[in-house]
């Protein structure tokens, strides 16, 4: 496959996916410049990220807009490079990584990155974590240009950030599947863009936001929180149970320099490119 690629230096796209394929990816002498969108997934990259170098393999190709390798095989801690700085969509999930580095946030251009069905445990960036718990800091809002968010089926616990309001651009929030407590921050009304939205089978409680698009969402969207109540899931709330009020300008300042835990993410991204 190397040796045939090898003259192909104004490739735009490259969809390898759905073979048999294993051991190094690209090696550097593989001038294709012009790659923007490179699907690997569904085959058999096995071993460790590490020992793979993967995607550093992939550091010298640096037009990539889109990197695919889910369901390779792949394990170990994640591998992040600032050549990659182009890239847009990552797809990891359904490996075994067991780690997210903190050199994560030299992809500045990233607005997908999907880790679901992987081992996520461990230390998250910043060091700000413990042990076999995933806890995302509040740099995390710092995201803008992120669509969608979706680490379902993993470990993330504590609450639901209130710093997530920050991400106006997001249209999708998927957190289900994990061991997340408190309540729903209402300040999530203010993503006005957000049409998908999934807290399901976590440790939720209180009430559901029920403004905005908030009104708008299927109960589902709740399911497996048993503790939870509101309109959206025709359970009544107790006079007690009330959702937490909006922090003031300073006390928002106080609440950026805490650990934050969680997250996910997903973009249901409609490539019209995709052969």
């Amino acid at each position: 496959m190397q040796t045939v690629l090898l003259g192909c230096f104004a490739l735009d796209l490259l969809d390898l996916s759905n073979n048999n394929f294993y051991g190094q990816i690209f090696p550097k002498y593989m001038n294709l410049t012009h790659l923007h969108w490179l699907y690997l997934d569904n085959n058999h990259f096995s071993g460790k990220m590490d020992d793979a170098n993967i995607p550093v393999q992939l550091s010298h190709l640096k037009g990539l807009e889109l990197i695919d390798i889910s369901e390779t095989s792949l394990c170990g801690s994640m591998v992040s490079s600032s050549n990659l700085s182009s890239v847009k969509h990552l797809y990891l999930q359904k490996n075994a990584i067991n780690g997210i580095p903190c050199k994560i946030s030299e992809l500045s251009n990233l607005h997908v990155l999907v880790l679901r069905g992987n081992s996520l445990q461990g230390h998250i960036p910043n060091e700000l974590c413990q042990l076999g718990k995933l806890q995302i800091p509040w740099e995390i809002r710092k995201l803008q240009n992120i669509r969608a968010l979706n680490l379902s089926s993993n470990l993330l616990s504590s609450v639901v950030p209130e710093s997530f309001s920050n991400l106006k651009m997001t249209e999708s929030l998927d957190l289900s599947h994990n061991i997340l407590s408190g309540h729903t921050p209402p300040q999530l009304t203010e993503l006005n863009l957000l049409s998908n939205f999934n807290v399901s089978y976590n440790n939720l409680s209180g009430p559901t936001p029920d403004k905005e698009q908030f009104a708008t969402f299927d109960k589902s969207s709740y399911r497996g929180n048993h503790d939870l109540c509101g309109s959206l899931i025709r359970k009544k709330c107790s006079s007690a149970l009330k959702p937490p009020a909006t922090p003031t300008e300073g006390a928002e300042e106080e609440e950026d320099d805490s650990v934050i835990d969680m997250v996910a993410l997903k973009w249901s991204f409609g490539a019209s490119f995709l052969t």
